[in-house]
């Protein structure tokens, strides 16, 4: 009987008593701790994101930072039996993936992280005993609950047989796929156009969420949640949509129903089981972000927008060779990027396909173009403004949260692209802070709550 998985996502950390679990982060610039005492068989994993908060932040979580969450991590350790003396110690992560930006050198995010750590370990007598931080490789974090055994090894470690029995796809199979793939649900997009076009009121949301009873239990859900109501149960769509505002149902309705298209998936492109639909959320949430902190487009279009920028890898997904890692490692010895992969591998990349889509959906021309343009929003004919913050949230996740996808993005243009929704690069720390560290255990009825 193989032990059980469980996956401690950046920002958090999990300890207990010895017991038949593997422990497991997935680190990119992060930095990830993990701890045993053989003699109380007690252990952990702690994930941090950044090396300590930042004051101007509105998104303060004190186990995001190493900083405070390690000695909360320790703490919680001491509660369970450990003692510092007996503690063994592993560190890993800190690394800049990808291609370096003149940002990443100056930042040196994850190098300071490290710092951090083994300062804190080293003022309280705790012994490291082994260290693998910085360099240029994702890794992944391992910690035997059972036998306290501790390992990091790369994420993309592998041979290549996989690509040498893999036969690419003829075009007519990928035509096929995008025209039989299951399309998000007709309510969500009768309420994006309604959005688009600017003409709907509480009667028109509710009439069209009704239509779909799946829909219309999920926004209930949502709304008698304990985050949100606090005045008893609510019934009626309306008295939801009254209580949290059209804005927040729109954005749960839109959750809902992109969850259920990247059921789909074969989840090929990710680490992590489900992820696809994870990295759309966390997109999501960090370009509302970015739309309210920088005034250059509407928070919830924002949000839409970083929700569906992906779809087109569900039509890629299902020609993916079954052996994700490997499909990455070949993008990164050719020095490529997902695109030129995608394009080089099966003949067609995910936002050609997700352009596909949209256009077959009626998506308004503003997600199109998002959809179609976000690893490159320069090539958007309009230069519109939403493309650049889908980028930068893409950029994020796929840079800080590794595990969840681990593309590589183009960062030569970062600077000029933070200039277009007018940030400048000094902010960049900040932004980072923005990530919200609970989206692995995320479900859309709490999205608005992350």
């Amino acid at each position: 009987m193989m032990n059980e998985i469980r996956i401690v996502p950046s920002g958090s950390f999990f300890c207990g008593k010895k017991q038949p679990v593997v422990l497991q982060a997935f680190l990119g610039s992060c930095v990830g701790v993990a701890i045993y005492d053989k003699a109380a068989n007690v252990g952990g994993i702690a994930h941090f994101l950044l090396p300590a908060p930042i004051s101007s932040s509105e998104y303060i979580n004190p186990d995001k930072y190493a900083s405070t969450g390690l000695p909360d991590f320790l703490e919680a350790l001491r509660e369970l039996g450990a003692t510092n003396r007996n503690m063994a110690v592993t560190i890993a992560g800190g690394a800049m993936v990808g291609s370096i930006s003149e940002l990443d050198m100056s930042l040196n995010i994850g190098g300071r992280t490290a710092e951090v750590v083994k300062k804190i370990l080293s003022d309280d007598g705790i012994q490291i005993y082994f260290a693998e931080t910085g360099g240029l490789i994702a890794c992944r974090l391992d910690l035997d609950l059972d036998t306290g055994k501790a390992s990091a090894q790369p994420t993309l470690s592998g041979p290549d047989k996989t690509f040498m029995e893999f036969i690419k796809p003829d075009p007519a199979e990928i035509n096929n796929t995008i025209n039989n793939v299951r399309p998000i649900p007709q309510v969500a997009l009768k309420i994006l156009r309604m959005i688009n076009e600017g003409e709907y009121e509480v009667r028109q949301l509710s009439s069209e969420i009704k239509k779909d009873q799946i829909i219309s239990a999920k926004t209930l859900q949502l709304c008698n949640t304990a985050f949100f109501n606090r005045r008893g149960s609510i019934d009626s769509l309306e008295d939801a949509i009254i209580i949290l505002g059209q804005d927040a149902i729109i954005k749960s309705v839109i959750s809902v129903c992109v969850r259920q298209f990247f059921v789909q998936s074969k989840s090929s492109y990710s680490l992590c089981q489900g992820d696809l639909y994870h990295h759309a959320l966390g997109t999501a949430i960090i370009c509302e972000r970015l739309a309210a902190k920088t005034g250059s487009a509407h928070p919830s279009s924002a949000y839409t927008a970083g929700l569906l920028h992906d779809i087109g890898m569900v039509v890629i997904d299902q020609h993916m060779p079954p052996e994700s890692s490997l499909f990455y490692k070949k993008m990164r010895e050719q020095k490529s990027g997902i695109i030129m992969a995608e394009r080089k591998i099966l003949g067609i990349d995910h936002c050609e396909a997700g352009a596909r889509l949209a256009n077959a959906w009626g998506l308004p021309e503003t997600l199109e173009c998002c959809i179609t343009h976000h690893h490159i929003p320069e090539k958007s004919e309009n230069r519109c403004p939403m493309v650049h913050l889908v980028y930068i949230a893409d950029f994020l996740m796929a840079r800080f949260y590794t595990g969840m996808e681990i593309e590589l993005i183009d960062v030569k243009h970062l600077k000029n692209r933070l200039n277009a929704i007018g940030l400048a690069p000094g902010e960049f720390v900040e932004l980072v802070d923005m990530i919200p560290t609970r989206i692995l255990r995320a479900v859309p009825e709490l999205a608005m709550s992350l």
